[in-house]
């Protein structure tokens, strides 16, 4: 028995050329549409976390200033003694140094607050002749003396002139607890950066948004000082000078990137 001749789905592309060229065409179409899926999932996933689009911004500054009376007082009392022998210079310096300290504790002051920053002894010489030849010795003692109540600061330089300090300097004055001053700062400096952004955003036909970045900086005027070349009016029972307080300022620098919409 002859073998039955099978048919195929597809016709030959001899007998029905029209077919395979539709056929061809959409087997490229086919290629090409995959490859081009393919490649848009690539490029989706490479960017993904990725804005479609950076949002407007402002960045505007505000500075802010603030005062807070000074309600502690610090200074450093020198006493500079010389002598024969080193330790006459010394014995000499410990003597009138012992007697500011408890000067000084008899005012109020602690001895947690009564310290020594500095202390140096020395040779001294002859510089007419040649060589130079040592005659003495020369002690400095400084004492660093923190008052935590500023009313005593016109006491303790009294204090110092009458106990024979050579050496009066740095009088610092400054704010014990500064959280309060430079919040109050803080707050002004925000308040007019946000009126600065409103003014620019408003001009542009938009308002300000949320925050996108804060950065702050501190600062403040300089200490009030008591010069060491007022010392002299000081000593030998003159009368004590007066320490003015005045104020202590606090600033706040801040700059600020508002969204807007």
């Amino acid at each position: 028995m002859a073998l039955e001749k099978q048919t195929s789905f597809w016709p030959e592309w001899r007998s029905n050329k029209l077919f395979t060229l539709l056929l061809a065409i959409a087997l490229v179409y086919g290629i090409v549409w995959l490859f081009v899926q393919i490649e848009k999932t690539f490029v989706e996933i490479d960017q993904v976390g990725v804005a479609d689009q950076m949002p407007a911004t402002i960045t505007v500054t505000g500075e802010g200033k603030a005062s807070q009376v000074p309600d502690e007082a610090e200074v450093d009392l020198s006493i500079t003694s010389t002598g024969a022998t080193s330790n006459e210079a010394q014995d000499t310096n410990s003597t009138a140094m012992n007697a500011l300290l408890a000067k000084m504790k008899s005012l109020g002051i602690v001895a947690a607050d009564l310290q020594t920053s500095q202390y140096n002894l020395s040779q001294t010489y002859d510089y007419d002749v040649s060589p130079a030849k040592v005659i003495g010795y020369q002690v400095t003692q400084s004492l660093t003396v923190t008052m935590r109540d500023t009313s005593l600061a016109d006491k303790v330089l009294a204090a110092a002139g009458d106990l024979g300090v050579t050496n009066i300097g740095n009088v610092a004055l400054t704010v014990s607890d500064t959280t309060k001053v430079v919040s109050d700062a803080r707050q002004l400096a925000i308040t007019k950066a946000q009126v600065q952004a409103a003014s620019i955003a408003s001009a542009m036909g938009q308002r300000i948004g949320s925050v996108v970045s804060y950065n702050e900086s501190t600062g403040g005027s300089p200490y009030p000082y008591y010069s060491g070349m007022m010392a002299d009016k000081a000593m030998g029972g003159a009368p004590s000078p007066e320490i003015a307080v005045g104020s202590n300022e606090s600033v706040v620098n801040v700059t600020i990137t508002y969204s807007l919409r």
